[in-house]
């Protein structure tokens, strides 16, 4: 069956109107196309964005979780009742590493679903300047950023066990055209590698979309970056979308 999905990277720094006004573009769109669920970035403290969406989303007929400054939202219509459980597993510190920012981690949502079973949806926020094989000055974060790849692999391993699936998607500031923007430290594979085009998020293809790769029942079948000719948002990067392949389970088989 086919499961589009969407990730929206935002901009902290945006007026409330222009917050308000990307989250109901957003969310209309995603309902329109029957997203299963979006996630996104830059809704830490601080900010009105985490109120805007929940709002938003609960209209849109999406329950959203906020965890530091990522968020997951998901389809209600996805969810059986008695399901949802949510989470964060944490990184890095604030103090930690070159420039300002929030704490860094995995932000992550899960639930049962008619036909699939247990889905986790994760998300996350590399620093900026942590990116391998780049000149001194833009890897200064690199050892932080391993740090979180090897967060996300231990997540995405103890939510993948049996027959649940596990889904990734976050903003890696690292360009996943010519690196593994996970560091070796998970099994996890991007829409972008696995169908082999790599397009512009909006700082070069940067934003993306991902399966676990012990999940045998997934494969990726679409992934587009919407720049602003074809989505216009304020954010500095451009929405990505994209659609998987989930092999329905068995009847009885959870």
């Amino acid at each position: 069956m086919r499961v589009p999905v969407a990730h929206a990277s935002m901009q902290f720094s945006d007026t409330r109107e222009q917050m308000q006004v990307d989250a109901e573009k957003l969310f209309r769109r995603q309902r329109d196309r029957e997203a299963w669920w979006m996630t996104g970035t830059e809704a830490g403290a601080g900010n009105p964005l985490g109120g805007i969406l929940a709002a938003v989303g609960a209209d849109y007929g999406y329950r959203v979780h906020r965890a530091r400054d990522v968020w997951v939202a998901v389809a209600r219509e996805r969810i059986e009742r008695g399901s949802w459980r949510v989470g964060y597993e944490h990184a890095i510190d604030a103090s930690e590493g070159v420039g300002k920012h929030t704490d860094k981690g995995v932000g992550w949502a899960s639930f049962e679903s008619v036909d699939v079973g247990r889905v986790t949806v994760g998300c996350a926020h590399y620093l900026t300047k942590g990116r391998p094989g780049a000149p001194a000055p833009y890897r200064v974060n690199l050892e932080e950023n391993r740090r979180l790849a090897r967060v996300i692999g231990d997540w995405a391993d103890e939510h993948g066990k049996g027959k649940a699936l596990v889904f990734y998607q976050g903003d890696q500031n690292i360009v996943d055209r010519t690196s593994d923007t996970f560091l070796g430290q998970a099994d996890l594979t991007t829409s972008w590698d696995e169908l082999g085009k790599w397009q512009n998020t909006g700082h070069g293809n940067i934003d993306v979309l991902a399966s676990y790769d012990r999940d045998g029942r997934v494969s990726a079948r679409s992934v587009r970056a919407l720049d602003d000719r074809k989505f216009f948002l304020h954010t500095d990067h451009f929405l990505v979308e994209g659609d998987f392949d989930v092999r329905r389970l068995a009847a009885g088989r959870r």
